[in-house]
């Protein structure tokens, strides 16, 4: 890593990350193949050298890093994307940002299985609606009690509804 800290405090202003924040920084360089393609991370490579030689002002090279990718759009976002997104969006360390996603989860998980409804205001309504399955339309006359099965129901709310189709 170059020695010249404004070089990278001024790289890292331009990709939104807090450069006081050491762990959003840690964060920052370990996703840099989920944010960048391995040619815009030599461009990053190329842009620290240069700063670090002040042969070139590090603030006239801003404009040439490469853009990032579009956040999560690459693939599904995963248990771990949030752990690391509110990791870099709060104090907290990976581990704790991991106990929080998994306590809010495990929170939600609970409660469907006591067939209580999880309201996020916003969000979404989570619920499970017991059905009856359809016996089988055979020609025995003894047939079973039909049986019985969960689905899990999502209904996405007004704030997530918005969001999502001022997308388009």
């Amino acid at each position: 890593m170059p020695t010249d800290n404004s070089a990278v405090e001024l790289m890292l202003q331009n990709y939104g990350i807090d450069h006081t924040n050491d762990q959003s920084v840690d964060v920052f360089f370990e996703t840099l193949p989920k944010r960048f393609s391995s040619k815009d991370i030599e461009l990053i490579g190329e842009y620290l050298l240069a700063a670090e030689s002040d042969v070139v002002d590090a603030e006239s090279l801003i404009p040439q890093l490469p853009k990032q990718k579009a956040e999560f759009s690459a693939h599904a976002v995963t248990k771990s994307d949030l752990v690391k997104k509110i990791a870099t969006e709060t104090d907290l360390s990976i581990q704790a940002a991991r106990e929080a996603v998994n306590t809010i989860l495990d929170s939600i998980t609970n409660a469907l299985h006591d067939g209580q409804t999880v309201r996020l205001t916003g969000f979404g309504t989570f619920s499970v609606v017991e059905k009856e399955k359809a016996a089988p339309k055979t020609k025995i006359v003894a047939t079973p009690a039909p049986k019985r099965s969960s689905d899990l129901q999502f209904r996405a709310g007004k704030s997530l509804k918005d969001a999502i189709s001022s997308r388009n």
